[in-house]
C-alpha cells in the first residue's frame, strides 16, 4: 500500500458471452480483482441473467453490464474495500465503479450497498444503446463521490435510496461530491426513450457540491431530504 499505488490490470474475473438461455450466478466473493463480473459484449447480447449473493472488492469494476437483450436481476449486492490501505482506498475513490452499464433491458436491483467507490452506480451510452427501464429497492452507497451518475436517457424507477459521500468513522467527505449526476446533453431525442427519473424515499448526505445535477432529465421526488451540502 505504497504511495501512488496502482492495481495490476487484469481481464475480468467472470465473463458471460454468447447465452440465449438464463444465467444463474450465486454466492460470489471478488478479492482485490480489477474487474469482477461483465455481462455481454459488443454486438452480442446474452439473455435472462440473475446474479444473487455477489460481494467483494474490485479496484476498476465490480459489475459492467455490456449488452443484455433480456431482462437481468440482481439482489443482495455488497461492494466495499477489503483489506485496503490508505493509499488502495485513495485509489478507489478516485478511479473505482461498483456498477457500470451500458445497455440492459429492463434490469432489476434490489439490497445493494456499495462503500468507497468513486461512483456507486453509473449509466453510459453504447453504440448497442442504452439501459432502459431500470428499477432499484433499497440502495445504500457511502463514501463515494458519485452517488448516481446517469449519462444516458434510461426511465429510472427507486425506492428506499441512502447515498453519502462520508462514512462515519472511515473517511471524510470527498471534494466535488454529487449525489445524483445527469451530465447535460445526456437525453436522446429518440421517441422509443421517455426520459425520467421517479425516486421515493431518497437521503442523501453530505455531498460537497450538489445532492442532485441535472441538466437533461425530468425528475420527480417524493419524501426527500438533503443533509449537510
Amino acid at each position: 500500500d505504497a504511495g501512488g499505488w496502482t492495481p495490476t490490470t487484469y481481464q475480468p474475473a467472470i465473463c458471460l458471452l454468447n447465452s440465449g438461455g438464463q444465467i444463474n450466478i450465486d454466492r460470489i466473493m471478488f478479492f482485490e480483482v480489477f474487474d469482477g463480473l461483465s455481462i455481454g459484449s459488443t454486438g452480442a447480447p446474452v439473455g435472462r441473467t440473475v446474479v444473487r449473493d455477489m460481494q467483494g472488492a474490485c479496484y476498476h469494476t465490480c459489475i459492467t453490464g455490456v449488452f443484455a437483450a433480456d431482462v437481468t436481476y440482481f439482489d443482495h449486492l455488497e461492494f466495499y474495500v477489503f483489506q485496503a490501505g490508505t493509499n488502495k482506498l485513495a485509489y478507489m475513490q478516485q478511479h473505482a465503479t461498483a456498477i457500470l452499464l451500458y445497455r440492459l433491458d429492463a434490469p432489476t436491483f434490489l439490497n445493494t450497498f456499495v462503500l468507497g467507490y468513486q461512483v456507486a452506480l453509473q449509466t453510459v451510452p453504447s453504440t448497442d444503446g442504452v439501459t432502459s427501464d431500470m428499477k432499484i429497492t433499497n440502495f445504500r452507497a457511502e463514501a463515494v463521490q458519485f452517488g448516481w451518475q446517469i449519462q444516458q436517457c434510461t426511465n429510472l424507477q427507486a425506492t428506499n435510496v441512502f447515498l453519502s459521500a462520508q462514512a462515519v468513522g472511515v473517511v471524510t467527505p470527498i471534494a466535488s461530491s454529487i449525489g445524483i449526476n445527469v451530465p447535460g446533453n445526456s437525453c436522446s431525442n429518440s421517441p422509443d426513450f421517455v426520459a425520467f427519473m421517479q425516486i421515493s424515499n431518497l437521503y442523501m448526505v453530505n455531498f460537497a457540491q450538489y445532492c442532485i445535477a441535472s441538466n437533461a432529465f425530468d425528475i420527480s421526488v417524493t419524501n426527500y431530504t438533503c443533509d449537510k451540502w
